[in-house]
């Protein structure tokens, strides 16, 4: 019968090409209305109506009226809650081309893309997410209920 001795060393070599690394990469949407939306094509000023703008991104994220309170939801994979503000930062964006009446609204919507990775090496490990964030802020007539005007912020090139 043949015997076999190991050093620590060798026990080490061997777990690390068993265990070896396992790498995990993942892709999320979290609430993504803005995929294949192009504002600069639907939303035209004076002609595209709230229903319009509903019909094809759903209801919004939020929506603002002048002097309200709004949740402002953090740039994140999943938003977990936000902080309460003022609706008037949403106002701010177009503040310096309109004058903004009170029965003016915004439509806030909000598309969250991203990855996961997961690298793992026998008993420690890393997790990196990647979030990419599109942000569109209709301005709305509420009287008339057709769009006055919009922002859009796709997010950043993968």
């Amino acid at each position: 019968m043949k015997t076999y001795s190991m050093t620590v060393k060798g026990l080490i070599m061997t777990a690390l090409m068993l265990g070896g690394c396992m790498a995990q990469t993942s892709s999320f949407v979290s609430s993504n209305p803005l995929q294949s939306y192009d504002p600069g094509v639907s939303l035209r000023p004076g002609i595209t109506t709230r229903q319009d703008v509903i019909k094809a991104l759903g209801p919004p994220l939020t929506l603002a009226r002048q002097g309200g309170k709004i949740i402002v939801y953090p740039d994140e994979v999943i938003p977990r809650g936000g902080t309460e503000t003022s609706s008037d930062v949403y106002f701010e964006i177009f503040r310096d081309r309109y004058e903004l009446r009170d029965d003016y609204i915004i439509y806030y919507y909000q598309s969250v893309v991203g990855s996961t990775g997961t690298m793992v090496v026998v008993a420690a490990g890393s997790t990196d997410i990647k979030a990419y964030v599109s942000k569109l802020w209709v301005l709305i007539d509420d009287r008339t209920g057709k769009v006055i005007d919009y922002e859009f912020r796709p997010a950043a090139k993968r």
